[in-house]
């Protein structure tokens, strides 16, 4: 496999654990100088079980594990009311951020959305997650809102960024 070759791999139920892993790893990595971590765990928790990855995956949400010599990251979508892809979930394990990893599995995104005829892509992000919020804007993403939301006992700060697909 060349250096920097990606395949995107749909999560099958064996492949849940190795989902669950990446995500704790990550999260770990990633989240810490932004919120605490009794709530990384408890988000951890409450979105990275076996239970709620299989219902997702049955409710029509797409899971993808995105592999390059070896697991690296996922990313999870939806199509909502035929209108725009939503981006839930995208991570890549940290040493694979700025090498154009990210952009290959966006573009990926991208051509679902225009095949499917789809005029934008949304996603929410943490608004101190500043190396993602460059990335997003990188790409051409926009801010299109600033949110806060109740989870659990924790409020998530959010932005809502949006990208618009030129048909």
């Amino acid at each position: 496999m060349k250096k920097n070759s990606i395949i995107l791999e749909e999560i099958s139920e064996e492949k849940i654990a190795i989902t669950i892993d990446l995500a704790n790893k990550i999260w770990l990595e990633t989240y810490p100088s932004f919120i605490t971590l009794d709530q990384i765990n408890f988000m951890l928790k409450r979105m990275y079980n076996e239970d709620v990855i299989l219902n997702e995956i049955k409710n029509g949400i797409k899971w993808l594990l995105i592999k390059e010599d070896s697991f690296i990251g996922f990313i999870s979508y939806s199509i909502n009311d035929s209108k725009y892809i939503k981006i839930l979930k995208f991570y890549l394990k940290t040493e694979y951020h700025r090498k154009g990893i990210g952009k290959k599995v966006f573009s990926f995104i991208e051509n679902q959305a225009k095949d499917g005829n789809l005029d934008k892509i949304m996603l929410n992000v943490n608004r101190y997650n500043t190396n993602a919020i460059r990335s997003y804007n990188s790409w051409g993403f926009i801010v299109k809102e600033s949110i806060d939301i109740e989870y659990g006992k924790y409020i998530l700060n959010d932005y809502i960024m949006e990208y618009s697909i030129n048909l």
